[in-house]
């Protein structure tokens, strides 16, 4: 089965059904929130926490974040 991610950000997908950013590490689920760069954020907690060596930690920029809004 083959996963595409609807984020930019490694771990993070969209989840149409409860309408927020879904992460997940290693098929785990973390939790939903309600902006893509909160779930990343969560994403790299939950890595660095595991094993800071073999995760690749999301680069955030914090410059844009009008731009983590869903528009329908």
């Amino acid at each position: 089965m083959l996963f595409r991610s609807s984020s930019k950000y490694k771990g993070v997908c969209f989840d149409k059904h409860h309408n927020k950013w879904k992460c997940s590490i290693n098929n785990k689920h973390v939790g939903y929130y309600e902006t893509e760069k909160d779930a990343a954020r969560a994403y790299n907690a939950q890595a660095l926490l595991i094993d800071q060596e073999h995760y690749n930690i999301n680069e955030i920029s914090d410059s844009d974040d009008e731009s983590d809004n869903v528009s329908d």
